[in-house]
Parts: structure tokens; sequence; C-alpha cells
């Protein structure tokens, strides 16, 4: 006779193994980011098809977010009917939390979420210290994303639409 938690156990791994599966009603493309710094956030975000390719088109231009420290700012990409594609999501940050400033240029992986408000689906990534000193900070994937460093040394980027936190 096998041990019933055996069983039990093998049910947790295929529901688990499910989880992150496209569902029926997944209709958002969503990133929470979580500001676990001292410090305010300038958060810059674009929404690009083909990031990086001859065939790169600009979905949602420079949005900017001035996300308060401790809070968690989300942003989302609304699926066009039963197509669960979405744009690459670019974001740009100051990970200087000190006096300086040094803005990096970084791609997040986006999550599938039936409801963009619910902040246990998506992806959530955290702005948190880097070193002791707390001057430099990285944006780092809590539940399963990605982030993929595009430019160390970028720019702040100019005339981005003011979204209010």
């Amino acid at each position: 006779m096998k041990a019933p938690w055996l069983a039990g156990f093998a049910a947790c791994v295929a529901l688990a193994s499910l989880a992150g599966a496209a569902r029926a009603d997944d209709r958002f493309a969503v990133v929470h980011v979580t500001n676990n710094t001292k410090t305010d956030m300038s958060f810059y975000r674009k929404w690009v098809w083909n990031y990086g390719t001859k065939e790169e088109k600009v979905a949602r231009d420079w949005r900017v977010t001035t996300i308060p420290a401790g809070k968690t700012y989300t942003v989302h990409w609304s699926y066009d009917g039963k197509d669960t594609s979405s744009p690459d999501l670019i974001v740009v940050f100051d990970s200087d939390r000190e006096k300086g400033v040094h803005w990096e240029m970084v791609k997040l992986t986006r999550g599938r979420s039936p409801d963009y408000k619910d902040k246990t689906t998506g992806y959530t990534y955290v702005l948190d210290y880097d070193g002791k000193s707390k001057e430099f900070a990285s944006l780092k994937p809590k539940n399963g994303g990605k982030v993929e460093i595009l430019d160390r040394k970028a720019k702040r980027p100019k005339d981005a639409e003011k979204i209010p936190f």
C-alpha cells in the first residue's frame, strides 16, 4: 500500500505545474514593482513590439510614475481577444539611491493574469539595495519573472507622460 501522503504530494506537484500555464480567463500581462528602498523611485516604462530588432515598433511610448518608498505599483497590458501576447516591457530607473544619478535600462518579463489589480498574479519585481552601503539598487524578480539588463549607462527618457501613483 502506498503512503497517502505520496498521492497528496503528487497532486500538489501537478497543480503547481499548472499554476504557471495560461488560463482562458487570463486577460492581462502584468508586472508589479515594489520599491523596497528608503527613497522614491522614478519608474519609466514603455511597451515595444520586437524590441531591438529591425521590426521594432513602439506600442505605448514612455510613461513615468514616482513610486514612493515601500509602495507597489502595477503596470499591465490588455490582451487583444484570444491573442495572449504582449509587447516587451522596457524599464528605465535610477539605480543610485543616494544623491547621484545612474540610469539603467532593463526588460522585464510579464506574467499572465485574469485581474491586473490582484497582486498575487502576474510577476512581481522588487527594487532592493545591492549591498550594505545602500547606495545602489537593482530590480530583482520575486516570483518567477526575469530581468534582462539592456543598458547599465542609459539616459533618462525625455518627454515621458507623467502618470500619477
